[in-house]
């Protein structure tokens, strides 16, 4: 009933996420400058694509929440918060400057929050998340950990770890090739593994629209798909619980049935 009631809200006018279907009139030239580094400041339409870009990732968040059943929000970044216009300009430049647009959306109860870069410079979306490695065993058996909870196709899903005290974090390896036994990689087992950082790389829809081809039904698919492969079944490393020594529970008292 509960789920009924919040797809309800989510197709209805005021909720706002039916409304969202087109980037904008200045997409396409903002998308191909960019592109080009034919753009140094950024103009009405760049700040206009960021801000569709944010409202698309606060949609994608919606859709979720419908399949989910549950409310996933979009990650806002503090500097939103404290003075929007500010924020827009500053990833106005940023987009000039990297050629990538970025997002993110937290689902309840999901390992992580899930991380989206539009590289509009190589036509990829990366959608990712990081997440802790256990805090014990050997880093294969780490490495093992995460690839037994990753599902389905693994087409485009990519893994990679960080080492304690390092500040950069190892290449990736897609995942269909650790999975492979016979797939030989460096692994520096004279240093801890801390985090694993899961990747899924598809491509970025350039159409300004809604439909096959456009940069909205990409984004959308890219967390629903990413969700759905990893963070779904994915269950962060917990501690096992202390166990009592032998000699310690000679010293507690057996109790008296009644």
């Amino acid at each position: 009933m509960v789920l009924k009631e919040l797809i309800r809200f989510l197709q209805s006018d005021a909720s706002g996420a039916s409304e969202f279907n087109d980037m904008g009139p200045g997409w396409p030239r903002v998308r191909e400058q960019v592109r080009a580094s034919a753009i140094r400041k950024p103009d009405q339409d760049v700040l206009d694509t960021v801000s569709n870009f944010e409202s698309l990732v606060r949609y994608a968040a919606l859709t979720l929440s419908a399949r989910l059943g549950v409310k996933a929000r979009e990650v806002i970044p503090k500097s939103a918060k404290v003075n929007y216009r500010s924020h827009v300009n500053a990833a106005g430049q940023s987009f000039i400057d990297t050629k990538t647009l970025r997002g993110a959306i937290t689902v309840p109860g999901a390992a992580a929050d899930m991380e989206l870069v539009a590289d509009v410079g190589s036509g990829f979306l990366h959608c990712e998340c990081t997440v802790e490695a256990p805090a014990e065993g050997r880093n294969r058996a780490k490495i093992n950990w995460v690839l037994r909870q990753l599902k389905g196709e693994h087409k485009g899903l990519s893994l990679s770890w960080s080492y304690k005290h390092s500040r950069t974090r190892e290449k990736p390896h897609a995942v269909a090739d650790l999975l492979d036994k016979a797939y030989e990689f460096d692994l520096l087992n004279e240093k801890e593994i801390t985090s694993f950082t899961i990747e899924l790389t598809s491509k970025l829809g350039t159409k300004r629209t809604s439909g096959d081809g456009g940069l909205i039904d990409s984004v959308v698919d890219a967390f629903e798909r990413f969700y759905g492969e990893v963070l779904e079944n994915f269950r962060p490393w917990q501690n096992p619980a202390p166990k009592l020594s032998e000699s310690v529970k000679e010293l507690i008292p057996e109790q008296v049935g009644d």
